[in-house]
């Protein structure tokens, strides 16, 4: 199986609704998936690049308090929170909650277990699910499930399969988990949880490996666009998943090849934003903006410089980006220890 990637963000040329911010969140990332492992630095971390979609100009938002990469990010009633990841090679089980309306954050309860590479989120009436990732032995199968109202986490039913490097959306009130069981070597899985029945079904596979792909969910279907197929090739393809008939559909293909980008569904368009690019160890400023309705993708506002989704963890394993979209009034993928914002 090829490394895994991650997703960075997107920007549109159209400006966004007013109401709408985008926040992308980047995990982590092979040893060698996206070149050398930049220098650790010092707490606190670099303050959140933030760009208004209208007039597309980056301003700073409060800096996150611990410095970590390969985490996964979600929200909850306009509440993002960034959730495990890595530091200095050593998985976090640290908990931080951002609030866009007051621009600060604060520490939350931590996961049960520390954890990095986790598969994205997903939120169910009003509950975060984080499944898998990588554990103190590897791969796991883990969900674990936070609620903000108590600021605790439960332990849920684990996965049919462990799973890192892929991505989650949810629909219909269910969690969809796409991961490998290695990363590098093993197998793809693709997952549904039920949390009314604490329950997984094992769903048909992708017809192609996505190896850190970008995820989102439109139009009740999963989208997975680019990342590394099995020859540890960048690729561009995009796969859509219909819950309905259990089937993957290829859709246009995005213009640029890219893995480890960050994604975010706005208004029914699907955004793809930076990644990498293996061959001549590239990393891209450049955001692409697909429409269910046309299947064709176009470019946006590029980002200010080219981004790699997430650093590398020392182990070599690798994690999985993630974005999401939020109501700024209410207030939702984190490029290593960087998170960007797109309000309109």
């Amino acid at each position: 199986m090829p490394p895994c990637t991650r997703p960075t963000t997107h920007l549109r040329t159209r400006a966004l609704p007013a109401p709408w911010l985008l926040i992308v969140a980047l995990a982590c990332a092979e040893p060698d998936a996206f070149g050398p492992e930049p220098p650790e630095r010092a707490a606190p971390v670099p303050a959140i690049p933030v760009a208004t979609a209208t007039t597309n100009v980056w301003a700073s938002k409060a800096a996150m308090p611990t410095p970590r990469h390969a985490l996964a990010v979600g929200v909850v009633n306009g509440i993002v929170y960034a959730v495990g990841g890595t530091r200095n090679g050593i998985n976090q089980a640290t908990v931080e909650a951002y609030n866009p309306g007051s621009n600060s954050w604060t520490a939350r309860a931590p996961l049960p277990q520390s954890r990095s590479g986790l598969n994205g989120s997903g939120t169910i009436n009003g509950v975060l699910y984080v499944a898998g990732g990588f554990g103190t032995n590897g791969a796991t199968n883990t969900l674990y499930a936070y609620n903000p109202s108590t600021n605790t986490w439960a332990t849920r039913a684990p996965m049919i399969y462990s799973a890192v490097c892929g991505g989650s959306g949810v629909i219909g009130g269910r969690l969809y988990v796409y991961g490998y069981t290695g990363c590098t070597v093993g197998g793809v899985s693709f997952q549904r949880y039920d949390p009314a029945t604490n329950k997984w079904t094992a769903l048909t596979v992708t017809t192609w490996p996505h190896s850190g792909p970008t995820v989102g969910v439109a139009g009740g279907k999963f989208y997975l666009a680019g990342g590394e197929d099995n020859l540890g090739q960048t690729t561009s393809r995009l796969e859509v998943y219909d819950p309905a008939t259990d089937t993957w559909t290829t859709k246009t293909f995005m213009d640029q090849q890219r893995s480890g980008a960050g994604g975010a569904v706005i208004n029914g368009l699907f955004y793809v934003v930076g990644g990498w690019v293996r061959a001549g160890n590239t990393y891209l400023n450049t955001v692409e903006a697909y429409d269910p309705g046309s299947d064709t993708w176009r470019y946006v506002t590029a980002l200010s410089a080219g981004r790699p989704s997430s650093a590398r963890r020392p182990s070599g394993k690798s994690c999985t980006p993630w974005a999401a979209s939020i109501r700024p009034s209410a207030s939702w993928r984190p490029t290593r220890r960087t998170r960007r914002v797109i309000s309109g």
